[in-house]
């Protein structure tokens, strides 16, 4: 499947602005390449680079104002749980079962509508994912778009070619960021601690070291985050695998 079709088949709905505008992109690289009039041709690789840095921006700012959302929304949850923990303790260790009783019938008298602790970290934890989803997406197209741009220009296998310093560039930028996996690990804490207080189990996903980008993409399509894993080979062949998440159960 060609990559821009995949693209508009994975946009999360709501989420357009957070994500390249790759057949933009592409369409002016086109335009580029069968220009034959010299400063035309300047004109529009001109406009091909202003145009990339204003979807680079739009990536950015929208990948920053979901995070900063998802910092305050694991911090709400946070001081929910705490707060949980308090009654606990200050009802003399009373089970979960009565307290969750009670705030039902709490919940009910009062005719609340909000939505309950388990189905905000339920839709937190799809929206970290599908966020997940639009960095390896973005990253895909910002560097496929480059490898086009050289393809197209002549400039690839050559000293002129864009698209070394580019994914250089990329690596550095704010879409790429690791506030993301920081939020990531609090929520993990934070959803293990509730699954051990509860008895649940969840799902987790771990790769090896065959094929990384296939794992990141799998993880990302699935909304699923990878338990982090360290995997190394001895000289004689052996692997040693070790992870570094709980899996027990």
């Amino acid at each position: 499947m060609k990559f821009g079709l995949d693209l508009k088949q994975q946009i999360v709905e709501g989420w357009e602005s957070g994500y390249i505008g790759y057949d933009d992109l592409k369409e002016l690289i086109k335009k580029i390449s069968s220009e034959m009039e010299k400063e035309t041709k300047k004109k529009r690789e001109e406009d091909f680079f202003l145009l990339l840095e204003d979807e680079l921006e739009k990536v950015n700012r929208f990948y920053l104002e979901k995070v900063k959302e998802f910092e305050n929304e694991v911090e709400r949850l946070e001081a929910t749980a705490a707060r949980r923990q308090a009654k606990k303790k200050s009802r003399g260790g009373a089970d979960d079962t009565e307290i969750k009783s009670e705030e039902l019938k709490m919940m009910s008298s009062l005719a609340l509508s909000e939505p309950t602790e388990q189905e905000r970290m339920i839709k937190l934890h799809a929206q970290i994912g599908q966020l997940q989803a639009s960095v390896w997406l973005n990253t895909q197209g910002f560097e496929k778009i480059m490898k086009k741009y050289d393809k197209f220009m002549g400039l690839r296998h050559t000293d002129k070619a864009k698209t070394p310093e580019f994914e250089s560039r990329l690596r550095n930028e704010a879409f790429k960021s690791d506030r993301l996996e920081t939020i990531l690990e609090r929520f993990k804490l934070m959803r293990t601690r509730m699954n051990t207080e509860q008895g649940r189990v969840e799902l987790k996903l771990i790769s090896g070291s065959a094929n990384k980008p296939l794992a990141e993409e799998i993880a990302a399509r699935l909304g699923i985050p990878l338990s982090p894993a360290k995997v190394r080979r001895f000289n004689d062949g052996e692997v040693n695998i070790q992870l570094c998440d709980s899996v027990r159960g």
